[in-house]
Parts: structure tokens; sequence; C-alpha cells
């Protein structure tokens, strides 16, 4: 008989994993809870499944009710600063994959594929660093905007002696809306005894028995993203974002057709 183990385990059951918790935290079923079956191996079907059903434990009130809260404090750190000569500026975007989106792979938890989510609401995030990243990558190389330029919205380099945060932060987009949904993929690895060896003994041969593993990925949703920046900056931070997602995209597995979004300023 299948068990779940962790720290959730006396709240959470395989019958409520397969038949109910259409709310619960998605956080805390995937990374607080280990599912053992009955050849007492750790087996992950009934949580995918769950995430499937539930949409990772959605619900389109509180996502509206906790984007009305970030807006609000968003106006409100900007409005701080209106008595300075450049007073800061607001910009949301909504983001929409066009692709299905795996972002988060290599965050630290019990499943074999990773997958971020809001350390709050248990929502999948594309991370306010990671679309930082992403789209001074885009200005760098694909714009190859001067570099004084791209310090002034992005700052410099953290070890930098002269290190200067840039002028535009970046906040996780967390997703929002009724059309949000996962699905499970499957990823199948051939050679996991060459990668897992650290002898250097073990060749990559064909006669390896491939190990399928299975992951989640965002095929649709609304991220809600926010920029928060002196006008002008902001602004160009804002057409940058907007070109990067559509051309490097975001998130693991780019080569092979994941992570790619359109992005559409909204209110």
């Amino acid at each position: 008989m299948a068990e779940v183990l962790g720290p959730l385990g006396r709240a959470v059951t395989i019958t409520g994993l397969q038949q109910g918790m259409p709310g619960a935290n998605a956080l805390l079923v995937l990374n607080r809870c280990a599912v053992r079956g009955d050849d007492q191996r750790l087996d992950e079907s009934a949580q995918l499944a769950w995430a499937v059903r539930t949409g990772l434990g959605h619900a389109a009130p509180l996502a509206d009710a906790a984007h009305r809260r970030r807006h609000a404090a968003a106006r409100s750190l900007a409005g701080q600063h209106d008595r300075q000569p450049a007073a800061l500026q607001v910009r949301h975007l909504a983001l929409r994959p066009q692709t299905a989106l795996l972002t988060g792979t290599g965050e630290a938890g019990i499943r074999n594929v990773g997958l971020a989510l809001h350390g709050t609401y248990g929502w999948p995030v594309l991370r306010g660093s990671t679309l930082k990243g992403v789209t001074h990558a885009y200005a760098r190389d694909v714009k190859q905007m001067p570099r004084p330029l791209r310090q002034e919205i992005f700052g410099t380099r953290p070890d930098a002696a002269d290190h200067e945060p840039g002028t535009v932060t970046f906040l996780d987009a967390v997703w929002h809306g009724t059309d949000c949904a996962v699905a499970v993929h499957v990823l199948t690895p051939h050679f996991g005894g060459y990668y897992a060896d650290r002898s250097g003994t073990v060749p990559p041969a064909e006669y390896n028995n491939p190990v399928p593993v299975s992951y989640l990925a965002v095929t649709a949703a609304t991220f809600l993203a926010t920029l928060i920046g002196p006008a002008d900056a902001v602004d160009k931070a804002q057409e940058l974002l907007t070109a990067a997602v559509d051309d490097l995209g975001v998130g693991a597995k780019t080569a092979a057709g994941y992570g790619y979004l359109d992005a559409e300023e909204t209110t």
C-alpha cells in the first residue's frame, strides 16, 4: 500500500492526492511530501496526477486578491520616491507561454526535476532574477547595448570593486487568471551510468537501458511581471524584456522549444 512520507505525512494521504485537495499548496505537496510505493521505492506519479488535475492547487479568486496586493505594494513603493527628481514608474507585463515552460529545474527538492514555485502560494513563478538575466543577455548579446547603458539598467557585477545596483527592479512574475494548467512531460536519458560515473571508466554505450523521468511543465498561464524604476530606464527595460522572452526564451530546454513567451503591457 502506497503511503505519504515526510512532515505532512499525517495530513496528506494517497486518497487525498488521488481524489481531493483541490486548493492545497503545491509547494508543500510536491516538496514536503514523498510517496513510497508497494516496492518501497519513491513514486511521484500520484503527486504529478494531483498537480495536473488541480492546476497545482490554483484558485482564481485567491490569485486575484494576491495580485491586487502586489499591485498596491508596487504603487506604494514607487510613490515613496515621488519627491525625487526622477520619480519611479511601475510597468506591468502579462507574459503568456507560446510553448510549454520549464523553469526552476535546478531548484533543490526531493523530485527528479524541479519547478519554481512561489514560497507563499505554491504557484509557478518566473523569478525576477531569471527575467533580469534573460533581459540583460538580450541587451548584451543581441542588441549589443553599450556597457554604460546596460549598467544603468541592470547594475554592475556584485563582485566588482565599484558595484552599483541597477536602476530597474525586476519583481517575480506569478501566474494569474483562470487559464493555468500544467502537464506531465517525459525526459528519457539513455546514458545515466555515464553521467553518474566519477571514475571516467563508464562509456556512453548504446546498450544502457533508458530510464524515463517524468516532470511538470507549465502549458497554459498568464504570468504578471512588474518592473519598477525611473521612467526612461523602465521603458527601455520593458522593451528589452518583451523582445528577450520571445527571442531567447526563459527557463530550461529552450533549444528543444520550451520557454518562449509573448509579453503585453497590462494594468
